[in-house]
């Protein structure tokens, strides 16, 4: 069976699940990953969190005419599971000699590099916290309000608050279906289709219990269930309804048929990252991953301002100064004390990033804000795109870095000078012996 073989098949056992219940279960299932709990469904998959966001991505793009099942029988889910790890050992065999085809050491070289890039890329989810990404997004754009509201709406800041205010109220469903009595509310169990209940037959003691727990074994047979809401269910003081319906469209997607078939694709890629709100009917939203939505709201913002030329350009600059002071405030908070920090200062007449200077170290630091792009299936073409970039961000920026660092192996003095030539200090490199560092740092 070929590539396209098995991901048609797999796209067809998914797509007989209901919207709502194979959503939260995945979901449910993400927030297992890290625990280790839930090795019967996840203990053979290779690449959980990628995987299980493929197997969302195409029920998405599947046709929901046949969506009713609720319910995994075991079979089934092994054989998602089997279809899921032999996809994925159809990208390894990209990179496998052909017939016939001469291995060399040019070859190997190729695919070393070629291959553990291309699966790294495709296999991997962002992995800052989601709180580096708030702050990113709310001192990046803050600055280019303008065109964000000309475009959108809506603020920044609103975006911000939006995030704010749906990751709180999964957080109170969590709780509240659980073990916070006091949060949970009535209406809730209205989001879901499944109903929970004990037969009329059962003992008064019995029902009484059953109705207690109903909250909890509500969220058990549904775990989607406290990712639902209304958009009057994110309103607060800080965000109104009306601000919170112009956000919504931005982020939101509804099951439709459509071309994904591989979590490798591009166009269309996988329609839960950009679009990681699903709007699923009867005035109801339901969020796959709600960190998702903070990175959501970072691209989309990004696509915003760089349609306007000037916008673009004030964006770019923005994001490089940025990026220079996250590097030197964390530097700052590491070292406390005694340290000498110049940044955009010149040497030999050409600029430089950062010079962070700590009792006897030197950092050279350059910050490079340079989006990699996705590596191509054929290894060859594939290892000409990686090198190609490898050359614009690190290796420009290590070009960059050894014109300094270059200063304290030849242990002669360093001239920090400004942009028109004049001395600003004079470093003597010989303090410094074999405590050099260079650091290139990309944006990504």
């Amino acid at each position: 069976m070929s590539l396209e073989t098995k991901s048609q098949e797999l796209k067809g056992l998914v797509s007989t699940y209901d919207t709502e219940w194979f959503l939260g279960d995945l979901s449910g299932l993400m927030k297992n990953i890290a625990s280790g709990r839930a090795q019967d469904q996840l203990g053979k998959l290779s690449s959980p969190m990628r995987q299980l966001y493929f197997l969302g991505g195409l029920l998405i793009s599947s046709d929901d005419t046949h969506g009713k099942d609720i319910q995994y029988t075991p079979e089934k889910w092994n054989k998602i599971v089997e279809l899921l790890n032999e996809i994925e050992r159809e990208y390894d065999k990209l990179f496998f000699p052909k017939p016939d085809e001469e291995i060399d050491d040019e070859w190997k070289k190729i695919r070393q590099v070629a291959m553990p890039s291309f699966l790294s890329y495709f296999n991997q989810g962002p992995l800052n916290y989601e709180e580096q990404t708030i702050n990113w997004v709310n001192d990046l754009y803050s600055q280019i309000d303008e065109t964000i509201v000309a475009e959108t709406g809506v603020k920044t800041s609103d975006f911000i608050q939006f995030y704010n205010n749906l990751d709180d109220l999964v957080q109170r469903k969590f709780q509240g279906f659980g073990t916070r009595k006091d949060l949970f509310q009535d209406d809730w169990l209205t989001y879901t289709k499944i109903q929970m209940g004990v037969i009329d037959e059962a003992p008064e003691e019995i029902k009484k219990l059953g109705e207690e727990r109903r909250p909890l074994y509500t969220f058990m047979a549904d775990h989607g269930i406290i990712n639902r809401f209304k958009p009057e269910d994110l309103v607060t003081a800080d965000l109104s309804l009306d601000k919170i319906k112009a956000i919504l469209p931005l982020l939101t997607c509804s099951r439709n048929q459509s071309d994904f078939l591989y979590y490798t694709s591009t166009r269309p890629s996988n329609p839960l990252y950009e679009f990681p709100i699903v709007d699923i009917g009867n005035g109801l939203f339901q969020v796959f991953e709600v960190k998702q939505v903070i990175h959501a709201v970072d691209d989309l913002l990004e696509r915003v301002c760089s349609k306007n030329p000037k916008a673009k350009d004030k964006l770019i600059d923005r994001k490089g100064k940025l990026l220079e002071k996250r590097i030197v405030d964390l530097f700052k908070r590491f070292f406390r004390k005694d340290y000498k920090v110049f940044e955009g200062y010149y040497v030999d007449g050409c600029e430089q990033d950062i010079l962070f200077l700590w009792k006897e170290y030197a950092f050279i630091i350059e910050a490079k804000g340079y989006n990699l792009r996705e590596p191509l299936r054929d290894p060859n073409k594939a290892f000409v795109r990686i090198k190609d970039d490898f050359k614009a961000s690190i290796g420009y920026g290590y070009t960059q870095t050894k014109r300094v660092e270059q200063k304290f192996v030849d242990q002669v003095p360093l001239r920090i000078e400004d942009k028109d030539g004049n001395l600003i200090e004079e470093i003597d490199t010989t303090k410094y012996e074999e405590n050099d560092f260079s650091i290139v740092v990309n944006i990504n």
